[in-house]
């Protein structure tokens, strides 16, 4: 149940929320009472907040410092860093899937899904004798993240026996707690997205776990030149500013629960 409170009640702080939550305020004041400056000001405040939030740059700020926080594994020239060589296990967290059960696995899966299980299949790849532990339980439904993206691994060629899955935890703190007797004292690469890296590093690194960070889903990328992005407010700016905030609300609370 408080993870489900959790879900619901963090939607509220996004900026797009915020902002209908400004100008339906304005509005009702500016409609039905006389106190007409003060619903002209919570209009302005709700559409300058919404067009921030939706614009590149102010959102590229707010997301990019949870992002760069740690870098990508590369291979240079073919060849991995000495440190992951002999990893033997890549954790990937779940992030999501559709309850639609008439999609197809690939599509059921959600895009950050994806894009971590993507990450985690390449690294799976370069490095000989390595297995996916595929980390996520249900919380609207009794279908696990892992359980999905187990599906999606084997039928992109992944051997089944070289996967494992954690299909209990509900969040982040979950899996953290309920990998640690798989992994014990092993050193393993951790894939999620960049701006969720931090704050699954502290949790992993608060238990004692040797983790590695392998982020992917980037959502900053630096765009240069006269692309339209760079000048209107957009669904993808509002995409970034609402992933920013929900990564500092999640650690503001583990922060509270002494978490990290």
């Amino acid at each position: 149940m408080g993870i489900l409170i959790k879900k619901f009640i963090a939607p509220l702080f996004f900026p797009l929320s915020i902002s209908l939550e400004l100008l339906l305020i304005g509005i009702y004041l500016l409609l039905f009472s006389k106190r007409q400056t003060s619903g002209k000001v919570f209009v302005v405040f709700g559409f300058l907040l919404l067009a921030t939030a939706g614009h590149q740059i102010p959102s590229d700020k707010l997301l990019g410092p949870l992002e760069s926080k740690y870098q990508p594994v590369t291979d240079v020239q073919q060849q991995l860093p000495e440190e992951i060589r002999h990893i033997r296990w890549i954790v990937v967290l779940g992030g999501g899937h559709s309850v639609n059960p008439d999609l197809p696995p690939t599509k059921r899966t959600s895009a950050t899904s994806m894009e971590r299980l993507v990450e985690g299949i390449r690294l799976y790849r370069m490095i000989s004798g390595s297995k996916l532990l595929l980390s996520g339980g249900s919380v609207y439904d009794s279908t696990s993240d892992a359980l999905f993206m187990s599906d999606v691994a084997v039928s992109l060629g992944v051997d089944k026996h070289d996967i494992v899955l954690e299909t209990e935890s509900k969040d982040t703190d979950d899996e953290a707690q309920m990998i640690l007797p798989m992994l014990h004292n092993e050193k393993f690469l951790l894939v999620t997205s960049a701006s969720h890296m931090p704050r699954s590093m502290n949790l992993f690194l608060k238990l004692g776990m040797h983790p590695i960070a392998a982020p992917t889903d980037f959502m900053v990328e630096n765009e240069k030149g006269t692309n339209p992005n760079l000048i209107y407010p957009n669904v993808r700016g509002l995409a970034k500013s609402e992933r920013a905030v929900y990564e500092y609300i999640g650690e503001l609370w583990s922060f509270i629960r002494g978490k990290v």
